[in-house]
């Protein structure tokens, strides 16, 4: 791991790295940046509330998103064409959904609540609805980038 900033020391740059990595789940980050497990959810929000951190998160999330072998707007439409392709199996299209809405930033830490559960044609228009917005929103990012 790379020097993040010379204000930052190792713990907090650690933190900054499993937090990217661990999709933004604090508490998890801040226990494997080396924090008391006992502590590590109060110590997470002290953490991001710093302003040097946040932007330090954002500038590796940054630097992250341009060494990947795909853009993140790539992801995305790739998911999109998968969750619109004829004869997707609707656990796929859960899981594509899932994935999108983390890459989106919209699901950081997995819950009960977010959770959204499969069960009838209701819920089989709906998953269309949200796949064609997909594609959609997709395919103006893909257009957008130089």
């Amino acid at each position: 791991m790379g020097k993040l900033s010379s204000s930052l020391n190792y713990r907090q740059e650690r933190f900054i790295t499993e937090y990217v990595r661990l999709n933004g789940n604090g508490t998890q980050a801040a226990i494997a940046a080396g924090y008391a497990t006992s502590g590590a959810d109060v110590q997470a929000i002290r953490l991001l509330a710093n302003d040097r951190i946040r932007s330090a998160i954002e500038d590796y999330k940054r630097r992250s998103e341009t060494r990947a072998c795909l853009t993140l707007a790539e992801k995305r439409a790739k998911i999109a064409e998968i969750v619109t392709r004829p004869g997707t199996r609707d656990a796929d299209i859960l899981k594509a959904l899932e994935l999108d809405a983390k890459l989106a930033g919209e699901i950081v830490m997995r819950s009960e609540q977010q959770v959204a559960i499969y069960n009838g044609d209701a819920n089989r228009e709906r998953l269309g609805e949200i796949a064609r917005a997909a594609l959609q929103s997709s395919q103006q990012i893909v257009a957008s980038l130089p």
